[in-house]
């Protein structure tokens, strides 16, 4: 995870010190998906202490296998496997932060950005807030 200003230096810093083709992993912040959702309840609702219930992964793939069926039945794409996606889930995919670092990133307030995000979200929802649509024509 990372904030759009620290996104912004990432991209700076790349530009800046680009001597050839390279590819940089960014993240400043990993977070089990447990710690992100405490973050996210307490902006939608301010419950800090909110009940977060695992599903197991035999549960999980079991669900995978219906909507799989459910997409082919609709014709839909899902762009994700639905059976594979419960051992991404259950990972930690975590990225160095050294090549952020490298790049001039510094130090921002994760659980600010997740607050505002989350909050902007939910007034769009909520029809309270107009988001910009992004379409391909």
């Amino acid at each position: 995870m990372l904030t759009v200003r620290q996104v912004g230096e990432a991209i700076v810093g790349a530009a800046e010190q680009i001597k050839g083709a390279r590819a940089y992993s960014i993240s400043c912040y990993n977070l089990h998906w447990r710690e992100f959702l405490k973050i996210v309840y307490r902006a939608m609702d301010g419950i800090p202490d909110r009940k977060i219930v695992d599903c197991p992964k035999s549960a999980f793939k079991a669900f995978g296998l219906y909507m799989r069926k459910d997409y082919a039945v609709r014709n839909v794409e899902s762009g994700i496997d639905p059976v594979g996606l419960a051992d991404i889930m259950g990972m930690d995919l975590f990225i160095p932060t050294d090549d952020t670092k490298e790049l001039g990133c510094t130090p921002d307030d994760i659980e600010s950005a997740i607050f505002d995000s989350t909050k902007l979200s939910k007034a769009s929802f909520e029809g309270k807030a107009k988001l910009l649509e992004m379409k391909g024509e």
